[in-house]
C-alpha cells in the first residue's frame, strides 16, 4: 500500500515552487536603450520631443514588460562601440551581422529594403550600379557603420576603396551633404526618404535607379548578451512578439508612414 508522503516532502514542493513563481514574478531590472537619429525612425518633433517609430516601439515595450528602458540618443559608432565593450544594453534598428549576432540577441520586428537616390540629371547617365563606380568623380553619403543588405554593401565596398563614401555619424548628416551637393548620391530607406524630401529643393528632380534597390533585410532590437539577463531577454522578447502578433507594430509604423506602407515594413517572418 503507498504511503502518504511525508510532511517534509510536501514542505520542499512547496517551497520549490515558491521558488519557481519568485523567479517569475521578479520585476525587470533598468536597461539604457540607445536610439540613433535616422529619418522617422527616430527625431525630435516640432516641440522638441522625441518620436518616431523606436521611441513608440521602446515606450511600448517599458509598458509591456514593466522594464525600466532609459532612453539616450547616441550614433551608431558609439552604439556598436558600447555593445563591443560591454558597456550598453539595449538599442533597436539593428540590421543583423556576425559580429552583432555574437554581441546581442537580435529580435526582428520591422523589414524593407534600403535604396539609393540620386539626382534626375543624372538618371540618363547611370544605366547600371557599375556606371556609377565607373564615373570616378562621383560620390556617395551614407551612415558610419550602418549595414545596407549584401547587394548595397557590396556595391558601397568598391567605392569605399576608391575613398568615394562620405561616412557620416547620422542620416540628418549624410542628407545635409546632398542637399547641399556635395555628394552625388544617398543610400536611404522608406523610413528615412520622407526626411529626405524635406531637405531638398522642391524643384529638385530626384532619381531612384532601378539598379539601387537593395536585398531585403531585417531590422532588429538587439539585445546585449552580457548584459541583459536570460530572464529579461525573453521577457522583452515576447513582448516584441506579441506586439507584432496583435497589430501594436503595424499601428506604430501607421502613425509615420500610412497603413500600406506600415503594412509593408511591419516583419511577418519573411524576407523575400
Amino acid at each position: 500500500m503507498r504511503q502518504p508522503a511525508a510532511p517534509w516532502t510536501a514542505l520542499i514542493t512547496l517551497a520549490l515552487l515558491g521558488a519557481s513563481e519568485s523567479v517569475r514574478a521578479e520585476p525587470c531590472a533598468t536597461y539604457r536603450v540607445a536610439h540613433y537619429a535616422q529619418g522617422l525612425l527616430f527625431f525630435r518633433d516640432e516641440q522638441g520631443r522625441e518620436a518616431g517609430v523606436d521611441a513608440d516601439v521602446a515606450r511600448e515595450l517599458a509598458r509591456r514588460t514593466g522594464c525600466n528602458l532609459v532612453e539616450v540618443l547616441e550614433s551608431r559608432v558609439r552604439i556598436w562601440g558600447q555593445f563591443r565593450h560591454g558597456a550598453l544594453d539595449i538599442t533597436l534598428s539593428a540590421v543583423p551581422s556576425p559580429e552583432r549576432e555574437q554581441l546581442a540577441e537580435l529580435v526582428p520586428y520591422l523589414k524593407g529594403r534600403s535604396f539609393v537616390v540620386t539626382r534626375g540629371a543624372l538618371a540618363a547617365e547611370l544605366p547600371n550600379a557599375d556606371s556609377f563606380v565607373a564615373a570616378s568623380q562621383l560620390r556617395v553619403a551614407v551612415v558610419k557603420t550602418y549595414l545596407y543588405g549584401a547587394k548595397i554593401d557590396g556595391w558601397l565596398g568598391q567605392l569605399r576603396a576608391q575613398r568615394r563614401v562620405e561616412e557620416m555619424a547620422d542620416f540628418a548628416a549624410a542628407a545635409r551633404l546632398f542637399e547641399a551637393g556635395r555628394v552625388d548620391a544617398i543610400v536611404v530607406n522608406p523610413l528615412s526618404y520622407p526626411a529626405l524630401l524635406k531637405l531638398v529643393k522642391p524643384t529638385e528632380s530626384l532619381h531612384l535607379p532601378p539598379w539601387g534597390q537593395g536585398d531585403k533585410t531585417v531590422v532588429c532590437l538587439a539585445l546585449s548578451r552580457t548584459r541583459v539577463s536570460d530572464q529579461d531577454r525573453r521577457r522583452i522578447r515576447m513582448a516584441l512578439n506579441d506586439m507584432i502578433r496583435d497589430g501594436t507594430m503595424e499601428a506604430i509604423t501607421k502613425r509615420y508612414v500610412g497603413a500600406s506602407t506600415a503594412h509593408d515594413l511591419v516583419y511577418d517572418g519573411k524576407t523575400e
